[in-house]
């Protein structure tokens, strides 16, 4: 029995990679985060929650861990 090829194709647009590799910025065009210390509604409300997040705005790791 031989695979079944289907022809898809391999690259896509600028406009499309560009989209999936951008990076989504908060509040204005400028990375505000870069400026004001992280807070609990921005870091683990607005994005993904994860340990690395909770870390920017407990800023120790006994915090960090019992959060």
């Amino acid at each position: 029995m031989s695979p079944i090829w289907t022809i898809i194709p391999v690259f896509v647009d600028e406009g499309n990679a560009n989209s999936f590799l951008g990076r989504h910025l908060l509040f204005n065009r400028f990375d505000f985060e870069i400026f004001v210390p992280g807070d609990l509604e921005r870091e683990c409300k607005e994005e993904d929650c994860n340990y690395e997040e909770a870390r920017e705005i407990f800023e120790n790791i006994p915090d960090t861990v019992e959060c």
